[in-house]
């Protein structure tokens, strides 16, 4: 299963973590779809943040990635937010696969 859990701190969102698989690769090609649009979702993000926003880095270990905000400007967290509906909406489709761990960061 993947798990992204948003870390909160004084009602803004200090990062995320996203970890784990939908199901082991090649085992059926709904859930590497699953695991492929993850990844997309999270490397835009992360690459949007990092590269070209600014205010945050992001580190990979293993098949965890690690997001930490150090500037929570509005866009910051306006692109965190984007990113988190579109987790719930995947997670909405695949119960099963995804789990959301923490609100909406931007509530």
């Amino acid at each position: 299963m993947v798990r992204a859990e948003f870390i909160r701190e004084s009602g803004r969102c200090k990062g995320f973590t996203v970890s784990g698989h939908a199901m082991p690769p090649g085992r059926d090609s709904e859930y590497d779809l699953v695991c492929a649009a993850v990844s997309s979702t999270v490397y835009l993000t992360c690459n949007t943040l990092t590269d070209f926003i600014g205010g945050c880095s992001a580190q990979q270990q293993d098949d965890e990635i690690l997001l930490s905000v150090e500037d929570d400007s509005e866009t910051v967290q306006n692109v965190i937010s984007g990113f988190h509906a579109h987790l719930q909406e995947m997670a909405r489709q695949y119960p099963k696969n995804i789990k959301i761990i923490g609100g909406n960061p931007h509530a």
